[in-house]
């Protein structure tokens, strides 16, 4: 599953579109922690997925974003894979994936 974020003024939209049911959007991480939840908790089939990995990744990311940035990432079973950042018309792409350690 893929999701998509974009900062519009000073807060961060996020999207996400799982396979079955209708597409899902958040404002911050207040918003994402939400459609994310609602996506392991409801009946889209994705209660396997360890969004904890998501929010550390937004809570680090949002706070460097700009207006017009966007972020794409996609969730596997236990794995942020595939970063896709576009700051400034310039797309960075890391294939491998986010690593998160609590210290």
């Amino acid at each position: 599953m893929e999701i998509y974020s974009k900062k519009i003024e000073s807060d961060v939209l996020h999207f996400a579109e799982p396979s079955t049911g209708q597409a899902l959007e958040g404002w911050g991480i207040e918003g994402v922690s939400k459609m994310l939840e609602e996506i392991t908790e409801g009946s889209y089939g994705y209660d396997f997925l360890n969004t904890h990995l998501v929010i550390e990744f937004y809570k680090h990311i949002e706070p460097r974003m700009l207006p017009g940035d966007e972020v794409r990432i996609e969730l596997a079973e236990n794995d942020v894979k595939n970063i896709r950042i576009k700051a400034d018309g310039v797309l960075e792409a890391y294939p491998n994936l986010f690593l998160y350690h609590e210290s």
